[in-house]
């Protein structure tokens, strides 16, 4: 949900040119607007590893907008980066109780969820994600159930997921990589090739693509 926010304005991160602060006195002052330029500032911080500069910001839109799931969600997304996960998880259900059916959030807490090995709660966010009709980023969500789902060994329905990850969105690269891993992992080698070759096609050579491809050619050449 955040890494696209990080465009790093530089020359405003070195002579601090924002200012929302100023208008907080203005009869036109927007609490929403403030705390979104804090909350892409904050964002933008801790990129680049300024980490109490940003909660100084992440703070600051808390503070114009305590009640804005944007802003909450910041904040437990900043706790999850600085590995305080109680906090994290304190945010997160903030946010939820502001907007349950956000499915930014509920993909995002599922990721946070998944990382601690909370398996179960954490496809249950990433199924309700899924399920809201304005979600627009059906295809992540699949995806992310998929790659928790080999996290936990439940490789079949890691399988699922890719595939209906791909489903929604054909040339996502990561669902198209782990569907030939699952391939190769289950010996199903003709298809593991198709898939590679097809994933070759569409985004050419990569390290990656070419490291499955010296582990495909080797099990298949063991099964001969």
């Amino acid at each position: 949900m955040f890494k696209g926010l990080v465009t790093l304005f530089l020359l405003c991160l070195l002579v601090g040119c924002v200012t929302v602060d100023s208008e907080a006195g203005n009869a036109q002052f927007n609490p929403f607007k403030a705390a979104d330029a804090r909350i892409e500032l904050g964002i933008n911080y801790l990129a680049l590893g300024h980490n109490v500069r940003a909660k100084q910001n992440l703070e600051l839109a808390h503070r114009y907008a305590p009640n804005y799931v944007r802003a909450s969600s910041a904040i437990a997304y900043y706790y999850q980066q600085v590995a305080e996960p109680e906090l994290a998880d304190i945010w997160y259900k903030k946010a939820l109780a502001e907007s349950p059916t956000s499915g930014d959030v509920l993909n995002d807490y599922g990721v946070f969820l998944c990382r601690r090995q909370e398996y179960t709660l954490a496809q249950r966010q990433f199924e309700r994600a899924i399920q809201q009709s304005d979600y627009d980023y059906v295809s992540a969500s699949y995806e992310n159930a998929g790659l928790c789902a080999t996290m936990q060994g439940n490789l079949r329905l890691a399988e699922t997921y890719f595939l209906k990850s791909l489903e929604h969105e054909p040339s996502r690269f990561r669902s198209s990589i782990e569907l030939v891993k699952l391939s190769v992992h289950f010996g199903a080698f003709s298809e593991a090739q198709q898939r590679l070759q097809h994933i070759h096609t569409r985004f050419g050579p990569r390290v990656e693509t070419q490291q499955l491809q010296d582990e495909l050619d080797h099990k298949s050449s063991v099964t001969q």
